[in-house]
């Protein structure tokens, strides 16, 4: 098996080749060489898939025997940088029977994934008995912290060569060596410092910063995971001034282990028969971790001597893939028939490139006519078949043509032929031929390729692809992602702006929590009719220019979301009402019209709602999807972040008792009988009237209608945009209506004594619901058939209005409940992944509580509490829940999780009542006074 080599398709590679992976790894028949399982999880590291990461979870759990290859393993997690791999990390931290090299790295791992969660987690292990697994730690929580600070946005850390995710980014403070080690051997200095010195020193990587660092290994008494990191480092360097140092670190019987392993992982990476030697005098150390190490180590020399790469073997299976390590087929190494070698070479990762196709192109001599670019094209090839090279082939041509002719005549020919020679080879010959370049490169040179060859690897996928595939891949985009591709250029704008994506981000997030990114956005219902005056009307219609009426154009279709903004213009109908039934506010102070100044008014009025009627209603007057969102977003991003335009509305002495709220209007009763209309936009007041003769305790309305109730036991329903009472109803005889609800033609009323009447118009019918034995406090209609109601008698009932009968009790208040209120809003009938909604019932009450219900179990499922201060009022929708507090605070929760989230200082006295909508918060306190926080309109 060993000299034969299996050829696997593109899906047999994949599934095949990973699972001959998993198998070494695993080595669950104990027959595997441990030189053999590195390359194979250095293979699955350079793969970097989200399987290749299960495999190395699933090893790092089954591991017990090698803690240096399980640090490994743990190693290779935090350099892939996947999220999942947080868990198995956290679980090898907490146990305190683990190796201590183990848990050191699993922490140092957790601080390369960089998630800001993790913090409170590393918090806990700051004072742990285990020094080295503690320093970890505190590295970890300042790396986060740094990643994540404005401070790691501005200052730019360049390229790092040696390709690792390093504990803490080089300092930028200076480059100079003296003050560089100064930093490093101050014993005094935080690790964080020391260690930021020590990454700098190795970037700059020559014969002063080698001394530096060897000095601080041999000096530092104060930690063994600063040396160790020393060791690490110097194994990157692979310096050879560097070999003296860590030959006494790794004879040195006293030192840790853990240093001894780097030095002994260093000295392989230097490579020379001297070293060798060194290293064979340890292959029989009683540390099985020194002696494992020295395996490794020495294990390069015979790689070199069966002429593989001979670049240092550490720095191959630390910082690259060993897919590119071609494991050799020698009957002299010791390795299981059932194991096959190719697998390390045949296996796609993301650090090689796979091309079976033949890239042979024809003499791409700089030299020679340019029109060797049209040629290359003929070539299945993407970057020479690709619109940037045709571009740009002739202006690098030049260049490197006038580089030429700077060159002496035989330098030039020289180079010359060495291109010809690469142009003319196979594909195979090609690959030979780099590799041998890349092996001869110093530092400098790698460095160079690895700034320039992924420019040249950049292909614009989206230009190349058909729009349907484009469309496809960006559907799997994030809002935030999308906004970004249409930045790129215009042709990933047009793609990245199309409506049916937009469509569909609208459609997973607006008006429900999305459950892949946690957002939600508001659903901002069409607006009711504007309360206008004939003269308001008038002055608007004078402000538009009037074109000539059209023909007949159609009407624009409806959309569920938004669908007001669609056009440009408000709905003629909604002019029509608005000049039949409204008045001025101020119509007795205002001086009389002529007869002719009405008519020419009217004749204007008509003039605008006729360009209403024939405007030209097209697709370019529709909103774009995009800015559906965008304005959506915007209104959810000032709720989370709590930015609102506060406006006062100062009362007159007399005590709001109950308020309601939509977009356009506040609605509030007194105490003194008296319900005044004001614009939820700027707060002025539209409207005011006497209603009642006692308190109105309650009221609610809709879009044509308001209804009123008072402690003098009636309810009137009136028409609210001109103050006119429509009907009155003579509830109760010897109590007071204390709660209204309306629902189509559906009224529900509550008393001061617990009785709750219900009034259906459509059936000209009444009748009462019994069971309360106190004031009725808060009355909601749920569904098509359900009544909810809360009471003073401390209970919530549920009524069946089918049945007329009570089918549920809430019990758990210990003093008056003062409010209800749902998590749901009437288009939210399922969660955005698709599963069933669970509807909530929250209930405040005077306790100090809220209690979250489950509808229809009536199992309480959370207790609410801020400061165990009365809850006078509760409103909610889909995404939280206000509360209003005896102390003059209004609390805003999450409805989901059911997380504080905000508090907000309202007023110095109690605040009774408390409404909710998309992009409002409205309170009434004691004294009067309403405050509208409006999370739209900040300017």
């Amino acid at each position: 098996m060993c000299g034969e080599s299996k050829v696997y398709t593109t899906h047999q590679t994949e599934n095949s080749a990973l699972s001959e992976l998993q198998s070494i790894i695993l080595n669950e028949k104990n027959n595997v060489p441990l030189f053999q399982r590195y390359r194979a999880l250095f293979s699955l590291k350079g793969l970097g898939t989200e399987e290749a990461v299960d495999i190395i979870i699933k090893s790092i759990k089954a591991e017990k025997d090698s803690e240096l290859f399980k640090h490994e393993l743990a190693y290779c997690l935090g350099q892939l940088q996947n999220k999942k791999a947080i868990p198995v990390l956290i679980d090898l931290i907490k146990d305190p029977n683990e190796f201590v090299m183990v848990r050191h790295e699993a922490a140092e791992s957790i601080g390369a994934i960089s998630e800001s969660e993790t913090i409170e987690i590393l918090k806990d292990y700051l004072n742990d008995p285990c020094k080295e697994l503690a320093d970890t730690c505190l590295l970890a929580i300042e790396k986060i912290k740094y990643d994540h600070s404005e401070e790691s946005k501005k200052v730019d850390q360049g390229v790092n060569i040696y390709g690792s995710i390093d504990p803490t980014p080089a300092t930028t403070e200076t480059k100079d060596i003296s003050e560089l080690k100064n930093i490093l051997c101050d014993q005094k200095r935080d690790l964080w410092s020391r260690y930021r010195a020590m990454f700098a020193l190795r970037d700059i990587n020559n014969d002063e910063a080698v001394e530096a660092l060897s000095e601080a290994l041999e000096s530092d008494k104060t930690s063994a995971l600063f040396r160790h990191e020393i060791g690490f480092v110097f194994g990157e360097m692979q310096h050879p001034k560097s070999a003296h140092v860590l030959k006494r670190v790794l004879g040195n019987a006293t030192e840790a282990p853990m240093v001894r392993h780097e030095a002994a992982e260093a000295l392989g990476s230097i490579a020379s028969d001297e070293v060798f030697s060194v290293l064979k005098e340890y292959l029989n150390d009683r540390n099985d971790v020194i002696r494992e190490s020295c395996e490794m180590a020495h294990q390069k020399k015979q790689d070199i001597l069966l002429d593989t790469n001979h670049k240092q073997f550490q720095t191959e299976y630390r910082n690259n893939s060993f897919s590119q390590f071609q494991v050799p087929h020698s009957k002299n190494l010791t390795e299981p028939e059932n194991i096959d070698q190719d697998i390390f070479s045949q296996i796609p990762t993301k650090k090689r490139k796979i091309n079976p196709i033949s890239d042979t192109h024809s003499n791409t001599n700089p030299k020679n006519n340019d029109s060797q670019a049209t040629s290359l094209t003929n070539v299945k090839c993407y970057r020479h078949a690709s619109n940037k090279f045709l571009s740009e082939y002739s202006k690098t041509n030049q260049k490197l043509a006038n580089e030429l002719n700077e060159l002496p005549l035989e330098e030039s020919k020289a180079i010359s032929k060495i291109w010809e020679t690469f142009s003319s080879s196979s594909a195979e010959n090609k690959m030979i031929i780099l590799e041998g370049i890349v092996n001869m490169c110093c530092v400098r040179q790698l460095s160079y390729l690895n700034q320039t060859v992924p420019n040249h690897l950049k292909i614009d996928f989206v230009s190349s692809s058909p729009p349907e595939i484009a469309l496809k891949i960006f559907s799997y985009l994030d809002a935030k992602s999308l906004c970004q591709a249409s930045r790129v250029s215009k042709t990933w704008a047009q793609l990245a702006n199309d409506d049916v994506l937009w469509h569909r981000m609208c459609v997973q997030h607006i008006d429900k929590v999305c459950h892949k990114c946690g957002w939600g956005l508001p659903l901002l219902k069409s607006k009711n009719r504007k309360i206008r005056t004939v003269s308001e009307a008038v002055t608007q219609a004078k402000d538009c220019d009037v074109p000539p009426p059209n023909a007949t154009n159609p009407t624009p279709k409806s959309i569920n979301i938004d669908s007001n903004n669609q056009t440009p213009f408000p709905p003629k109908e909604n002019n029509m009402k608005l000049i039949s039934n409204s008045k001025p506010q101020n119509a007795n102070n205002s001086p009389k019209k002529s007869e002719k100044d009405e008519t020419k008014n009217t004749n204007t009025l008509a003039k605008f709602l006729q360009r209403d009627s024939d405007l030209d209603y097209n697709k370019s007057f529709r909103k774009p999807w995009k800015q559906v969102f965008a304005e959506r977003q915007a209104i959810a991003k000032n709720w989370k972040l709590l930015r609102y335009k506060k406006t006062e509305i100062p009362g007159k002495g007399s005590e709001i008792t109950c308020m309601h709220l939509s977009d356009d209007y506040i609605v509030s009763g007194y105490s003194n009988g008296l319900v005044k209309i004001n614009s939820a936009l700027d707060g002025e007041l539209i409207n005011s009237f006497e209603a009642h003769t006692q308190a109105v305790t309650s009221l609610n309305f809709d879009e044509c209608k308001l209804i009123t109730g008072s402690l003098d036991g009636s309810i009137k329903m009136w028409c609210y945009r001109n103050g006119v009472c429509i009907n009155t109803i003579q509830c109760f005889r010897n109590s007071g209506v204390t709660s209204v609800t309306i629902k189509d033609k559906l009224v529900a009323t509550g008393s001061s004594s617990g009785l709750v009447s219900i009034f259906d118009f459509n059936l000209g019918k009444s009748y009462s619901l019994p069971g309360h034995d106190d004031r009725v406090n808060g009355l909601l209609f749920y569904g098509e058939n359900y009544l909810f109601s809360c009471s003073d008698d401390l209970t919530i009932r549920r009524y069946d209005l089918s049945t007329r009968l009570c089918t549920h009790i809430y019990n758990g208040h210990s003093f008056s409940i003062s409010s209800i209120s749902f998590n749901i809003t009437a288009s939210l009938n399922k969660k955005s992944n698709g599963s069933d909604f669970t509807p909530k019932l929250f209930s405040s009450s005077l306790d100090g509580t809220i209690r979250v219900w489950d509808i229809d179990s009536g199992k309480c499922l959370h207790i609410l509490c801020c400061q165990s201060v009365q809850v006078w009022s509760i409103a909610s929708d889909a995404f939280r829940m206000v509360s209003a507090h005896n102390d003059g605070k209004v609390c805003v929760w999450d409805s989901e999780t059911h997380r504080l989230l905000h508090t907000i200082d309202v007023s110095d006295t109690e605040i009774e009542t408390v409404s909710l909508s998309d992009t409002c918060i409205v309170t009434g306190d004691k004294n009067g006074n309403i405050s509208v926080f409006d999370f739209k309109n900040l300017h």
